[in-house]
């Protein structure tokens, strides 16, 4: 058996074992301690896609702001309309997803840190 082969073995025991622990760990674990894990898996994900963004050379936050709007329509969906988080959970995707981006050009670069591309960006105007 090669180095990579052993490598490679190593690897799916240990994805595997990550796997089983992360379906049994909230059956043990405290809601807080749940709500912590939740939390920090999120700000994993967003800082993966940041970095994802930065490696290719751009540099934007529109994906925080889709984050945000997605986030906010389960949250409103949940509360007001009483529906299970796993169902407004999609349904946030689709709806961050038809939000209209060509307008946000002006805010999703480090220009949107000044105010005259805020203010153009919001009315409308080009930069």
């Amino acid at each position: 058996m090669n180095n990579s082969q052993t490598i490679n073995i190593r690897l799916i025991f240990f994805l595997s074992a990550l796997f089983a622990a992360l379906i049994v760990l909230p059956h043990y674990l405290k809601y807080h301690q749940q709500d912590f894990l939740i939390f920090l898996t999120i700000n994993i994900l967003v800082v993966v896609s940041y970095r994802l963004v930065t490696l290719t050379g751009e540099w934007s936050l529109i994906h925080a702001v889709m984050m945000g709007v997605g986030a906010y329509t389960s949250a409103l969906v949940s509360k007001n309309f009483d529906i299970s988080f796993w169902i407004t959970l999609p349904l946030a995707g689709v709806v961050a997803g038809t939000v209209d981006r060509s307008g946000l050009f002006g805010v999703q670069t480090p220009q949107a840190f000044r105010r005259e591309a805020l203010v153009a960006a919001h009315a409308g105007e080009p930069e």
